[in-house]
């Protein structure tokens, strides 16, 4: 995960979530139920020179996108230097990566973190060509996708839930 651009990913999914909360849930085997979490503690996925770690923002429906910027910073570096206790690990109810960090990938099938529901991908952010007033301008834009346990959502919904995503991503201004 970019550093940089992490906190609005994170801001964006932590709203999305909050209007699709079925997104923030996990399937209990034992009890043979779906259980919705209350809490939006996101799994930040960062590539370290000991494989992928994912430490946990926790409550992130509780922060503003200073907030989210200061503790997700705080948690990618962490988990680079190695100092992260394994309780900062554990405990996330959806996560988000960035395919595109470390190179030009555009988009990439995201494996989901059991026991969640839900992985987010954002692909390398790219100047695009798109039509804007009816002219081919150069935009900047990334690929988004998400893989879903689907004994919990269907298709649909994660359609849903990737359509507020990416609305709440457009609205967002640096």
């Amino acid at each position: 995960m970019c550093i940089r651009d992490s906190p609005y990913f994170i801001a964006a999914v932590v709203k999305a979530v909050q209007a699709y909360p079925l997104m923030n849930s996990s399937w209990d085997e034992s009890r043979d139920e779906i259980i919705v979490k209350q809490a939006i503690n996101v799994g930040i996925a960062v590539n370290t020179s000991q494989g992928l770690l994912v430490p946990v923002l926790r409550g992130g429906e509780q922060l503003d996108l200073p907030a989210i910027a200061e503790k997700s910073a705080q948690l990618i570096e962490g988990a680079r230097a190695g100092t992260l206790p394994p309780g900062q690990m554990s405990g996330g109810t959806i996560t988000v990566t960035n395919v595109g960090a470390s190179g030009p990938v555009e988009t990439g099938t995201p494996i989901i973190n059991p026991p969640e529901c839900c992985v987010v991908a954002f692909g390398a952010i790219k100047l695009r060509p798109m039509v804007v007033n009816g002219q081919v301008a150069a935009r900047s834009g990334a690929w988004i996708s998400i893989s879903v346990d689907h004994r919990i959502v269907d298709g649909a919904l994660a359609t849903e839930f990737l359509t507020a995503l990416v609305s709440e991503l457009e609205t967002i201004r640096a």
